[in-house]
């Protein structure tokens, strides 16, 4: 099935959730496979990504997007794609996967949480090889609804301006977006143009949320070759192309934070950090 039929499936009507209902597991398993090197390479180029022979973290999600989006689009799955927003992710990653090794993914989604406004729930990504899972991805998506009241008042914005950051700069054309759709399938209509992105509804051409990432994890190849590490990632504001971005880090006791800004580094478009993975 082709990236077109299934986007244009998962925008077919859905009935949404009825009361005491929640998202039936749907789940995909993926044959052991060489790791994807085109898309690798392309990916390195789009990112900027040294050559040491290791996929970034965030490489397994991306490698698996296609999965995703069908089971957005399976029957079973009580929503449309169209006004589903990325809001975050979490990556547990308990040792790098080498490009030259053999992989297999499992993917999947199950049930839902009441949250502000809305409603949010988890796509799963698990890497594994040999049989061994070598890291996990949970992609936590919004979608807008009946949720529950916020209890107490909003936390207060981050600070960006760390005395010992250090600074990026990052500009971003709208070809960037057009060649990272069709390396990854990620050809939702508001990532391809200005007029697309208006038409439905949006202030104009939007960056993926996980070039951003992507981009990020490339910052810092090293750092993101090591064992037992978790990358956490908050979308912000989303990033209208063209762009001129400001890119921020620092570390503080032991956790890199990375922030990616507007240009004049006051609004946040992604707040990210790595640390040690939680033991079990």
């Amino acid at each position: 099935m082709n990236s077109l039929l299934i986007y244009w499936r998962s925008m077919l009507p859905k009935p949404g959730l009825k009361a005491g209902e929640s998202i039936p597991r749907i789940e995909t398993s993926l044959k052991a496979a060489p790791a994807n090197r085109a898309l690798y390479n392309g990916l390195r180029k789009e990112w900027d990504l040294p050559d040491y022979g290791v996929v970034p973290p965030v490489f397994p999600a991306v490698a698996t997007f296609m999965t995703h989006l069908k089971h957005l689009s399976d029957p079973k799955f009580p929503f449309q794609a169209m006004g589903t927003i990325h809001i975050r992710t979490v990556i547990d990653q308990i040792r790098p996967l080498r490009v030259d090794e053999v992989v297999s993914y499992r993917c999947w989604v199950e049930g839902h949480r009441l949250v502000e406004r809305g409603i949010e729930f988890d796509m799963m990504t698990e890497a594994s090889v040999e049989g061994k899972v070598i890291s996990t991805t949970t992609m936590t998506m919004y979608r807008r609804g009946k949720g529950v009241k916020r209890d107490g008042p909003r936390p207060p914005n981050p600070v960006h301006n760390h005395m010992s950051a250090h600074d990026a700069s990052w500009a971003v054309d709208p070809w960037t977006a057009r060649r990272y759709a069709r390396l990854t399938g990620d050809i939702n209509p508001i990532h391809l143009s200005a007029m697309t992105a208006k038409a439905l509804g949006f202030k104009g051409m939007m960056l993926h949320g996980m070039w951003l990432v992507g981009r990020a994890c490339a910052m810092h190849p090293v750092q993101m070759m090591a064992n037992k590490i978790r990358m956490e990632s908050e979308f912000k504001l989303p990033v209208l192309l063209p762009a001129n971005l400001r890119y921020r880090w620092w570390e503080d006791g032991g956790v890199l934070e990375m922030r990616v800004l507007d240009q004049a580094g006051v609004k946040p478009h992604m707040i990210a950090r790595l640390s040690e993975m939680p033991t079990q």
